[in-house]
Order: structure tokens, then sequence, then C-alpha cells
């Protein structure tokens, strides 16, 4: 396997878009109130929260999960070839064959709401297609 067509400005990049997707996802203005409804928090005791834990920490980790995600897309995006429908269709399927699958356990193991999983298996579609594209843009 090549690995010498990795961009690491690229892979920044994808990560920092699926950051800044996430915050406006699971903002007020688009899914935060309904997701905040469906994990049971209140504005205040989601506030209460975020001051206890260390959201910079939390944050930091959230954008090293994003990082991996974007350069395992910059190593399998060149195997896939073609241009922007190509990288549109592996972000698709990655996202169907792994994200859906493991999400979906969530709702019928544990206690995930249909609504919860289509807030949260919709910002990784988001967040895979926007990385995917990224990526791609600088092979």
């Amino acid at each position: 396997m090549d690995y010498s067509n990795v961009s690491f400005a690229g892979i920044f990049l994808a990560s920092v878009a699926s950051m800044v997707i996430g915050f406006a996802w699971y903002g007020k203005s688009l899914f935060g109130p309904r997701w905040m409804k469906e994990r049971g928090y209140t504005p205040e005791a989601f506030d209460a929260m975020k001051k206890k834990k260390r959201m910079g920490r939390i944050y930091g980790i959230s954008f090293i999960s994003s990082f991996l995600i974007a350069y395992a897309f910059s190593i399998i995006t060149p195997l896939f070839g073609g241009g922007v429908r190509e990288a549109i269709e592996l972000a698709v399927l990655a996202w169907a064959g792994f994200v859906v699958p493991i999400q979906l356990n969530e709702v019928l193991f544990g206690d995930t709401s249909r609504d919860l999983f289509a807030i949260n298996a919709g910002y990784q579609l988001a967040s895979f297609v926007a990385m995917a594209l990224i990526v791609y843009g600088f092979l």
C-alpha cells in the first residue's frame, strides 16, 4: 500500500470540517435541542455538565478521532480512484457499512431512540462526506 499520497494539510482541514459540522449539527439552530431532549438533558443541566467536565479535553479527543477517520480516508480514497463522485460514494459506503450498523445496535440493545440514532447517524454521514471530499481535494 502506498502512503505517499497522504496530505496532512488535507487531513487536518478535514478534521476541522468535521468539528465545525458537529458544532453546527448539535447547535441550537439545527438538532441540538432535539438531541438534548432525546438524551434527557435540560439546558441548565447540560450547561452545568459542561462546566464540570473538561470540555477542551473532550473536544481534543474528538478532534483526534476525526483526524484518524480523515487519515483513513486519505489512504482509502486513492484506491477507489475517480473523482468527486467516487469520494462521495466511499463516504456513503463507509457510513452505511460501519457507522449505521454500530449505531443501530445502540437502538436495538441499548437505550438509544430512533430519533437520537437519526441525529447521530446523520451527523456522521455529513461529516464523512465532507471529510472524503476535502481529502480527495488534496490528492
